[in-house]
């Protein structure tokens, strides 16, 4: 997965739906070790990157729970890009907003 804006569509459908229909939906169960916090909430990581995925690319669809299978090492690393991911496109709203306000990035 590459795409920041596919992390960030599956995550806006989540807030949606609620994580309990959210997951229920994609057929993901709790999430027990690891959370993804994106602006002070927690998402299961499994469910949001694997519907990331399917937003990102449609012809394979979303991953299932099954899909994560790798452990604590697979799952850590899949944690750690999404939230490099979603700081960058925080970082460059935040530069855009500064333009648009004309407050500059300085």
């Amino acid at each position: 997965m590459r795409s920041r804006e596919a992390v960030l569509r599956a995550i806006e459908e989540c807030d949606l739906l609620g994580p309990g229909v959210f997951r229920d939906r994609y057929r993901f169960g709790r999430r027990t070790k690891f959370d993804l916090v994106f602006e002070g909430r927690a998402y299961d990581p499994k469910a949001i990157i694997g519907v990331a995925h399917g937003y990102e690319y449609p012809d394979e669809g979303q991953l299932t729970a099954a899909d994560f299978s790798g452990g604590t090492s697979q799952m850590g690393s899949c944690v750690n890009w999404a939230l490099r991911s979603l700081a960058r496109s925080r970082a460059r709203a935040w530069a855009d907003r500064g333009t648009r306000t004309g407050r500059g990035t300085s």
